[in-house]
């Protein structure tokens, strides 16, 4: 299939063909034929009627921000398929999972409400059901080592008309377990060794990039399939893992999608995830293990200290660059004494409010994860957190209040990452790797990792001359308090198109003709934090691909402060930032601040 489709000028009304059946029938029928893929074998193609569905939505987040959904949407009716395929001889299985809407809005064939007909033989579907498709294929990303996050993050999309896809590379998703209300990994050692010793890079590949493409094929095929036409623009939305996704398909797929929304990308994922184990390898080495409100304190004095450097105090350090926080308690009177704790024991029923004394070892450790302790990792792509980043996630812990103690607990994505694609033995405990990873060890790993595996998964070629002559539109957006993810990976990489488009070969005059990004202050990751969430992001790509209006500024907003107060933001594109008017202005507006080359 023509993966330019999407990307043609409209140039008048799609006139849809004289008669079309009903999606209903046709998803209940199961009869639609395979798709056509280059190098795959397709198993089969089935489909389920889902009718009545009721979607409950989350505070917002990076998925229903486009609008800001809460609540339930009702009544919703789609049809679900999944289509299953091989790459022959890699002896892999892959999953490509839509969700179409079964009735189609008159918006789809006509340019305006005066060009659309009474023929009710022009209204294919159901024309009661919800929701009606709006000719978009929105193709959303995963997390962490999975290529799809769990169904439910779809729906408010879905709500909204969209036709869905994604993708499971190859291996199990990530699934939520309503039972313990939390989201559960499958075990990488199932996809990512063939045995001990050997990686499965067949599958690695499908996951690192593969896959990515073979779902946007299959998705326009079906859709072109199920509805009698292509869709009329392809979307790609992501964050983590989604993100790192999205800028792949931007370097490697240039024509896949018509706009890509990348959130606090997965850059340079080789070292990303050495990076992870950084605060764990400090504090195995100084044989301290923190309570999380510990660092959270050293966190809060260092926002009290650098939340005032761009000229308003609202719980955020916006200035970076300006703070130089001390977080040793001989020096610094805000961590003298004792401080208030909200404290998660495992061995307690919620939470527990006491207060805690700032340690020297716990103030190392956050200078150490800072980059300031000597000894610190400095190298390209090796990133530190920003001091309003919450410390307790890169030094995580588990603690209990009945013997007063607290141990190790390592990040389950980069134990994963050590055992079986470094080491590839996965029969190493998080202990052993504890008495293995030195600096010295980290500093080796980190290379060997980017040895292995950047090429296959990097994202951070910086070359998207192809994306933009395709005519695709690409916004990024990093929160600044993000504890997975550095933003100053994602920083470097949009320099490093810069440095790029400046070369004589390039092809590029502007590369924000194409490609603009948003550092959005006091976020964490994909969502959370003090700052305000950017809502409407999608909405203004859109925009920027079908009316060709570029974004200046996203429109911010939070959500859950601390506070309990609600605040709104321009949120500038990089490199500048959000000035504060003063004077009389409102903080809590957007209308009080400009954007400004500097604080």
């Amino acid at each position: 299939m023509n993966s330019l489709t999407g990307q043609a000028p409209l140039s008048g009304p799609i006139v849809p063909p004289a008669f079309l059946p009903n999606l209903t029938e046709r998803c209940l029928s199961s009869t639609l034929p395979k798709p056509t893929l280059f190098g795959a074998e397709i198993f089969n193609v089935t489909s389920s009627l889902v009718t009545n569905y009721t979607a409950a939505f989350t505070p917002p987040n990076f998925f229903n921000s486009d609008p800001p959904l809460c609540g339930v949407a009702e009544g919703l009716s789609f049809c679900n398929i999944t289509v299953t395929y091989t790459h022959p001889g890699q002896n892999d299985s892959i999953n490509v999972f839509l969700s179409l809407p079964v009735s189609i809005s008159d918006d789809v064939f006509f340019n305006s409400p005066e060009e659309q007909p009474d023929d009710p033989q022009l209204q294919p579907g159901d024309a009661e059901t919800t929701p009606e498709w709006n000719g978009i294929l929105l193709s959303i990303g995963g997390g962490g080592f999975s290529t799809c996050l769990p169904e439910p993050v779809s729906h408010a999309a879905l709500s909204q008309g969209y036709a869905l896809s994604r993708t499971d590379g190859g291996h199990p998703p990530l699934r939520f377990d309503y039972a313990i209300g939390d989201v559960v990994n499958p075990p990488t050692e199932s996809w990512g060794l063939l045995s001990p010793g050997n990686v499965n890079l067949y599958n690695f590949q499908d996951f690192a990039s593969v896959a990515l493409h073979d779902m946007a094929v299959i998705s326009k095929d079906i859709i072109d399939s199920f509805y009698h036409m292509p869709p009329r623009h392809s979307y790609f939305q992501g964050c983590s893992t989604g993100g790192r996704q999205g800028l792949m398909l931007a370097q490697r797929y240039p024509t896949d999608y018509d706009g890509i929304l990348s959130g606090a990308p997965a850059l340079f994922f080789p070292k990303l995830m050495v990076n992870h184990w950084n605060g764990q390898m400090i504090m195995h080495a100084i044989k301290y293990y923190p309570k999380a409100c510990e660092l959270d304190a050293i966190t809060r004095a260092a926002i009290a200290e650098c939340d005032e450097l761009d000229g308003v105090k609202d719980g955020i350090i916006s200035n970076e660059s300006a703070c130089n926080f001390d977080p040793f308690p001989a020096f610094n009177h805000n961590l003298r004494g004792e401080k208030p704790c909200t404290m998660l024991y495992a061995d307690v029923d919620g939470p527990v409010h006491e207060t805690v004394n700032i340690s020297m070892s716990a103030a190392h450790i956050a200078y150490h994860l800072w980059g300031g302790a000597k000894g610190s990792i400095d190298r390209p792509n090796w990133h530190h957190p920003t001091h309003g980043t919450p410390l307790g996630t890169l030094a995580a812990t588990k603690c209990y209040r009945g013997n007063n103690t607290c141990q190790p607990n390592p990040n389950a994505l980069a134990m994963d990452w050590f055992r079986i694609f470094l080491y590839k033995n996965p029969s190493l405990t998080a202990e052993d790797l504890a008495s293995r990873i030195s600096l010295e060890e980290l500093e080796r790993l980190f290379h060997q990792a980017d040895q292995e595996y950047h090429s296959l998964i990097s994202t951070s070629d910086p070359d998207l001359s192809a994306f933009a002559n395709a005519g695709g539109k690409l916004i990024a957006w990093h929160g600044t308090s993000d504890s997975a993810i550095p933003p100053g990976q994602t920083t470097q990489y949009y320099e490093s198109v810069l440095e790029y488009a400046k070369t004589p070969y390039s092809g590029i005059e502007d590369v924000s003709d194409f490609f603009r990004l948003y550092m959005v202050p006091g976020v964490d990751h994909c969502a959370g934090g003090d700052g305000a969430l950017p809502i409407n992001a999608l909405l203004k790509l859109r925009k920027w691909v079908e009316e060709g209006i570029a974004p200046e500024e996203l429109d911010g907003e939070s959500f859950g402060r601390s506070d309990g107060e609600k605040i709104y933001r321009k949120l500038c594109r990089y490199p500048s930032v959000a000035r504060y008017r003063g004077g009389d202005h409102d903080s809590r507006k957007a209308e009080s601040f400009t954007c400004a080359d500097s604080f």
